[in-house]
């Protein structure tokens, strides 16, 4: 099974001979959706606030959505509809296409 790291930060700068000296931190199912981080040549891994917003959008025409992810842990994908479009029969014989 194959483990998920969200992100790293390195709070107390860490050499890569500390790295070598003290390893690397053993990943388990806990750690999923944590950031790991180095405190003082420590390696900790923290909770990361859990995404709650919509997962399935819809772009809309007239105005900007802006889905708040920035350092959230999503539990799924986020999938972005495609822009509905109609098309229409119109008086002069053609058609007229609706955008949004």
């Amino acid at each position: 099974m194959s483990r998920k790291i969200v992100g790293v930060t390195v709070g107390t700068p860490i050499s890569p001979q500390a790295i070598i000296e003290k390893g690397l931190p053993t990943i388990t199912d806990k750690d999923e959706g944590k950031i790991l981080q180095v405190k003082e040549g420590v390696w900790s891994a923290e909770e990361l606030p859990t995404y709650d917003g919509e997962f399935i959008v819809t772009p809309a025409v007239d105005n900007e959505q802006t889905l708040l992810t920035a350092g959230k842990y999503a539990e799924a994908n986020i999938t972005v509809e495609k822009i509905p479009i109609t098309s229409v029969s119109n008086s002069s014989g053609g058609n007229t296409v609706i955008i949004g």
